[in-house]
């Protein structure tokens, strides 16, 4: 059966948009003649991408890394891995976003190479199943932190809702209070992880820093190393490196999208793969491998640990 050819609309529209980038950003959903203000830079796209990247999943993932693989060195290893893996599907999208640079993503992507039907479907399972669903998840792994670390057990699904509720407030507003936002979050996410970067790197490069560990009871057996337990690991590693597939969304906001699409795409996934492998390994370096297997808020288990760095009287509570 003969693929069917895309809407004739997109093929000028295409030609227009690599003949000059200074050409007015268009969907092929919408009229080619209607211009649209390019507002994001280079570093705002860089912001954009890191704030979504950088959030839950690096201090969620390493807990379902670790309960599938047999050691902390294996689970570098998967972090490593995946961060490859989730690199050469940002590549891809490098190659589109440079092509088609317009706001819609994976909807405009698909209209162009298969019609618009297509088109609609990508965006009907986007907007009612898969972003509702991440949405859905990230606003819990918040809320488990808001509720653990001031003492509100119960209230984990009104924390959530509230987080959804801001987040949409925001966004409401335009443009430019979210890209402020969003810049103003990942400096805060951005010092948090250092913290925890350095002091964990202290405690590795220097011996007895931190006091003997109590005995927390016997822990969990060591998990079996199997196919699938492997496998398990890798998607939860990879699932914390997502969010590069965000810049697709807004290609047609972005300034000189030929040259800055692949720079902020790749400038990204640098940094968000060299801050998950530090973060890991100040996981590792200040915690047991059963403690950071065990935890379901990592971030919060290992904040005690690191207290005597801070104070020398200072002892957290046990983990």
């Amino acid at each position: 059966m003969a693929r069917e050819s895309p809407p004739s609309v997109t093929t000028p529209l295409l030609n227009d948009l690599l003949d000059t980038e200074s050409s007015p950003s268009t969907s092929v959903f919408s009229s080619p003649t209607v211009p649209q203000k390019k507002i994001l830079s280079f570093w705002d796209g860089v912001a954009l991408t890191l704030g979504i990247q950088i959030g839950s999943g690096i201090f969620i993932s390493p807990a379902l890394v670790a309960r599938n693989t047999p050691s902390s060195l294996f689970s570098l290893f998967i972090w490593l891995i995946a961060g490859f893996l989730a690199w050469a599907c940002a590549a891809c999208y490098i190659e589109l976003g440079t092509r088609l640079p317009v706001n819609g993503g994976p909807q405009e992507y698909l209209a162009y190479c298969f019609g618009d039907f297509f088109g609609f479907l990508a965006s009907w399972g986007c907007i009612f199943g898969v972003k509702p669903c991440s949405g859905a998840i990230l606003a819990l792994f918040i809320a488990d932190y808001i509720c653990d670390a001031a003492d509100l057990p119960g209230q984990k699904g009104l924390v959530a809702l509230g987080v959804v509720g801001v987040v949409t407030a925001v966004n409401c507003t335009g443009n430019r209070l979210s890209n402020v936002s969003t810049k103003i979050l990942l400096v805060c996410k951005t010092l948090g992880v250092g913290f925890v970067i350095v002091m964990g790197f202290a405690v590795l490069l220097i011996p007895g820093l931190l006091p003997p560990e109590k005995n927390h009871g016997e822990p969990p057996p060591p998990p079996t190393p199997t196919s699938k337990s492997y496998t398990d690991a890798l998607v939860a590693a990879m699932w914390a490196y997502s969010g590069w597939e965000v810049l697709g969304f807004v290609g047609g906001d972005l300034k000189n999208p030929t040259r800055n699409f692949p720079r902020v795409i790749n400038t990204s996934m640098l940094i968000v793969l060299l801050l998950t492998l530090f973060a890991n390994v100040a996981y590792f370096s200040a915690l047991s491998f059963d403690d950071v297997a065990r935890a379901t808020t990592v971030g919060l288990v290992l904040t005690p640990s690191l207290l005597p760095l801070c104070d020398g009287n200072l002892r957290g509570p046990d983990i």
